[in-house]
């Protein structure tokens, strides 16, 4: 019974390699910055406005308050490191609400992909 317990079954190990490849897929997310919208730096200002003077000041209409506060309190603590950090962590509780209310956000991701008209005239292969 002990070497049961001691060894990872097929759901653990499963589990486990797909943690693995969500952090390899992840980790250039993590180390490229804010990024290149075009309002980024409004967002930043914005963020830092709430988390330095409790003042909030819109990045653009009608704002995004959570969000700006988020990148503003995470840019103060820890950087751009931070904030994507806890982008990349926002998404991911989100994946994981989609996945407990029983929405799978995997196969709803692949059929909202295959709504889309294909460019050369195709249509999208059916998955069973």
């Amino acid at each position: 019974m002990l070497d049961r317990l001691r060894s990872t079954d097929r759901d653990t190990a499963g589990t486990l390699g797909v943690l693995a490849v969500a952090l390899v897929l992840a980790l250039p997310l993590l180390l490229s910055g804010p990024g290149n919208d075009l309002d980024v730096g409004n967002v930043f200002r914005s963020g830092r406005a709430i988390a330095r003077h409790l003042d909030y000041v819109p990045s653009r209409p009608p704002g995004a308050p959570v969000h700006e506060a988020l990148v503003g309190f995470g840019d103060l603590i820890g950087g751009p490191l931070l904030t994507n950090l806890l982008s990349l962590a926002a998404a991911g509780l989100l994946l994981w609400q989609l996945e407990i209310s029983g929405m799978r956000p995997a196969a709803t991701a692949s059929s909202a992909t295959r709504a889309w008209p294909r460019r050369d005239g195709g249509s999208w292969p059916s998955w069973p």
